[in-house]
């Protein structure tokens, strides 16, 4: 453990000591999630549903782990809440909801905009979260460390991420932007689906110190024209679906610069599409492709 981790920890473990309002929490409570909505949580939540594998992983990185009585068959990790019995995928199913009887709810707003109001109707309490990025990862784990009664060690949590954060952006600040590779993200290889300006993975991948070649394309993530990819010959390939070999394979592909110098890597898709506290994992691989 490094001297400015320690430090940290120090501060956080004597804010709890000497602010009575961080011992636990008083319900009923009441909570603002990111709708702007009030939801009031009865008790200190013992059956939660998760409606999404990053807050599923959140969860139990809270410690939440024996609360979560339901996941999506998405959610995947970590291995041992394979067990839990899964509630639909991007359909629920409403009668395992039901029969589960949660007193926690907790989706992602924007993808679960349909099934929110609907859950609600059924008397549970929803807790709609937003992590679109790396500051909605953190206010999503602070919003379910506030329901669940789970704040000290979200804190924790977050000091440390921080930590590792500054870490990560130092090293890529003191490259000057000329110096940073042209990196292209395969999602889909035959049609090409990469990701473009403005999602989590674009902002992984200027963290670390990478720069995106996919602008903006038709919604967040979404079809590349070729020709675009050859024009401007990313130095770094992160495949999700493909193989290396396929790319030296194809006729398009095999001539560019990542497929030349042997700069194509393959990485578990779940890493860069979930924002979870695996992210500093996430951007320490990639910064040593990009630079070691």
């Amino acid at each position: 453990m490094t001297k400015g981790l320690k430090y940290v920890l120090f501060l956080l473990l004597a804010w709890g000591m000497f602010f009575p309002h961080q011992a636990r929490a008083s319900y009923p409570l009441t909570i603002t999630d990111v709708r702007g909505k009030q939801l009031v949580i009865k008790s200190r939540p013992q059956r939660i549903i998760s409606l999404l594998p990053s807050i599923t992983e959140i969860l139990c990185s809270l410690g939440l782990e024996k609360q979560l009585a339901g996941r999506t068959a998405y959610c995947d990790y970590p291995p041992s809440i394979k067990s839990k019995p899964a509630v639909g995928d991007l359909f629920l199913d409403y009668e395992k909801i039901i029969a589960l009887n949660p007193d926690l709810i907790v989706a992602e707003e924007s993808l679960r905009r349909a099934d929110i109001p609907r859950l609600e109707k059924l008397g549970y309490p929803v807790l709609a979260v937003s992590s679109q990025d790396l500051a909605g990862l953190q206010q999503t784990v602070r919003l379910i460390a506030q329901a669940a009664d789970r704040q000290k060690t979200a804190e924790l949590l977050l000091g440390n991420l921080n930590l590792e954060l500054e870490k990560i952006a130092k090293k890529t600040n003191s490259r000057p932007l000329s110096h940073r590779p042209r990196v292209l993200v395969e999602i889909q290889l035959n049609p090409l689906i990469s990701a473009g300006s403005g999602t989590y993975i674009d902002e992984l991948l200027s963290l670390a110190g990478g720069r995106n070649m996919v602008g903006k394309i038709n919604g967040e993530y979404g079809e590349v024209n070729p020709e675009e990819v050859l024009k401007t010959d990313p130095e770094v390939i992160l495949l999700t679906t493909a193989s290396p070999a396929d790319l030296s394979a194809s006729p398009i592909w095999r001539h560019l610069s990542a497929v030349e110098n042997r700069r194509v890597h393959s990485i578990d898709p779940n890493l860069l599409v979930r924002p979870t506290l695996r992210v500093t994992q996430t951007l320490k691989q990639l910064q040593g492709w990009f630079y070691d």
